[in-house]
């Protein structure tokens, strides 16, 4: 044993060396890529809606087009949604229902006939283009090459997981604390299964991670000064956050805890700078809210929804609606604990072990424990700031789920599921954060190797998982 350990000694100091960046970069590009092709078309929720609209954004349909009451969506080819739901088949909250490769090869060679068009309903019309930018490229250079509906699929996906996991990168490089904390919750299962589609989740746990990170590196690094280069990373980041989905906007609210010592010392400057950030990440997706409003339905018809109607219910009585967040809250507790990490998969028919999501989320708290720095140190206040940030975010997603999605003044919320909560889950890990524990035994030594662990047993049972629920091996 002592021999076996002494031979792994010089490849254990060799990874010791290796930042929680690069060990993300290279396994979430692996495993996202493989995941790309593992996971049958359609497979991960919402994927055929998100994948219209990301070819209707490859052919420069940046808003969508209102036909009617009922349907909000472009012309789009009718090869598209069809070829997507014949390769899903009976699969979709059927366990027991495996692949077929007969399917796939009958829509692999049907092309995509780009003439033979139809009025088509789009779920996702209401989304901004920016987070189908990247499977709208991988699309539009795949049609130079390729005329299959599944193919273009396949593309589209390979390239939300290249700039998914770039954002998701650069979140972890530029955040000075917490690096293997963003790390191990980038990896995640659910982050993981989302980044290997087009679904626009996916460019949105990057872009609203990212953001969390400048914040982080602007209120820790002393050396840090505002310019016109940390401005600029600033309002980009921060429109990027708020325009992937306009319910995070209160990320916002991080601004404030940038120190003066950030804006020379100026209290007048600091806010000035702050207001103007602010203002700018809030102008774009009020911009946005505004420019699809003619072309706004009903997020469902199977029941009666009324959102103004429900919010002036809400303005009558804000205290019943809280008891009814904090009733739903209660109620879904495991739920949106498992559907946060993954547990939950594909349609709801995908269930990892409870084992292994024990394992996960036990890993992410001890990372959350031991990545610490010494000689940088957040105060409680701080703590308790991001804390309340998150609560608030929360809230918030229960609100507009209750205006969009269900029946006025209903005593229960439906709709929410642990993926929206992904972008934000790193101010509530936050608190965990200490200067002590990790540098008292010397954890910067050792945290990379485990990271590395970490993300291969993630990552090799989740593709285990798959194979053998799509595919019976």
């Amino acid at each position: 044993m002592r021999r076996l350990l002494e031979a792994c000694k010089p490849a254990f100091n060799r990874v010791a060396r290796w930042s929680p960046a690069s060990i993300y970069f290279g396994l979430a590009l692996t495993i996202g890529l493989c995941l790309c092709f593992v996971t049958p078309p359609g497979m991960v929720p919402d994927e055929s809606g998100h994948f219209l609209r990301a070819f209707e954004v490859s052919e420069g349909g940046l808003i969508s087009t209102k036909f009617n009451d009922r349907i909000t969506g472009a012309m789009l080819p009718k090869s598209l949604e069809k070829s997507v739901l014949a390769v899903m088949g009976s699969m979709p909250f059927n366990p027991n229902n495996k692949f077929k490769f007969e399917t796939l090869h009958t829509w692999l060679n049907t092309p995509l006939h780009a003439d033979d068009r139809a009025m088509t309903r789009i779920p996702q019309a209401l989304y901004n283009p920016l987070v189908y930018f990247p499977a709208a490229i991988g699309i539009r250079v795949a049609r130079i090459f390729a005329d299959s509906p599944i193919l273009l699929l396949w593309a589209g996906r390979v390239a939300t997981c290249l700039a998914t996991v770039l954002l998701l990168t650069a979140a972890i490089a530029v955040a000075p604390v917490h690096r293997y904390v963003l790390a191990a919750l980038a990896f995640m299962p659910s982050v993981l299964f989302q980044g290997a589609s087009v679904s626009a989740d996916a460019v949105t746990f990057g872009l609203c991670f990212l953001f969390i990170a400048v914040c982080w590196r602007y209120t820790a690094d002393v050396q840090a000064r505002f310019d016109k280069k940390s401005a600029a990373l600033l309002i980009l980041t921060a429109v990027g956050a708020c325009l992937a989905k306009q319910a995070y906007f209160l990320l916002l609210l991080l601004l404030p805890l940038i120190p003066c010592r950030f804006y020379g010392g100026s209290m007048r400057k600091k806010w000035l700078a702050t207001g103007l950030i602010a203002g700018i990440g809030l102008a774009a997706p009020a911009a946005w809210t505004t420019a699809v409003l003619p072309i706004r339905i009903p997020a469902r018809f199977d029941i009666l929804v009324d959102a103004k109607a429900q919010l002036a219910f809400v303005v009558a009585d804000p205290w019943r609606f809280l008891v009814t967040v904090w009733n739903t809250v209660r109620a879904n507790e495991q739920f949106y604990l498992d559907t946060t990490v993954g547990r939950s998969l594909s349609w709801w028919d995908l269930i990892l072990p409870s084992h292994f999501i024990a394992a996960v989320w036990r890993n992410i708290i001890f990372f959350a424990l031991f990545d610490g720095i010494a000689t940088i140190r957040i105060s409680w206040v701080d703590k308790t700031v991001q804390l309340l940030i998150a609560a608030s975010l929360l809230v918030f997603i229960e609100f507009a789920q209750y205006l969009s999605w269900n029946p006025v003044g209903s005593g229960y919320i439906d709709g929410p599921v642990g993926r929206y909560f992904v972008p934000f889950v790193p101010l509530i890990f936050f608190v965990l954060y200490n200067s002590r524990v990790g540098p008292k035994v010397q954890a910067q030594r050792w945290l990379a190797p485990v990271l590395l662990l970490h993300c291969l047993y993630v990552g090799v049972l989740l593709l285990r998982f798959e194979i053998v629920r799509f595919y019976g091996l």
